[in-house]
């Protein structure tokens, strides 16, 4: 919630923000990532290498392409939103740190991504534009 509280609520040992002012400090130290799979999310972690879990929003196309795509590659699993319990999600966490191959991948793929500077490349074809 952009418009929710930064202050963390802890719930049964862990804890839940409704804004989170450190995320990408959370992201760092994390073993692995549960998220939605959005486009912007994915591009801040997929460098991280870390191994994902993905539960897109239901009938969110960008979302389920995405997370079909990471699964396909084998840096994460995704999870049906329609289906999913808190049992589904624990079995997956297990899963995923059990299995190195998904770190294995996560690391390959954002290998490839670091090769790919977009920034520096959109940069250069502004200069190119401009010239």
């Amino acid at each position: 919630n952009p418009n929710g509280s930064i202050t963390p609520k802890r719930i049964n040992g862990a804890l839940y923000y409704e804004w989170c002012p450190i995320l990408n400090d959370l992201y760092n130290i994390a073993d692995l990532l549960i998220l939605r799979g959005g486009h912007s999310t994915l591009g801040q972690v997929i460098p991280l290498a870390k191994p994902l879990i993905l539960i897109p929003i239901a009938d969110h196309s960008e979302q389920i392409s995405n997370v079909v795509k990471i699964s396909k590659i084998g840096s994460g699993l995704w999870l049906d939103p329609t289906t999913i319990s808190s049992e589904k999600i624990i079995q997956s966490i297990n899963t995923v740190l059990k299995d190195q191959s998904f770190k294995a991948q996560a690391k390959q793929l954002a290998a490839t991504s670091k090769r790919y500077n977009g920034l520096e490349n959109l940069q250069i074809e502004i200069i190119k534009l401009t010239k």
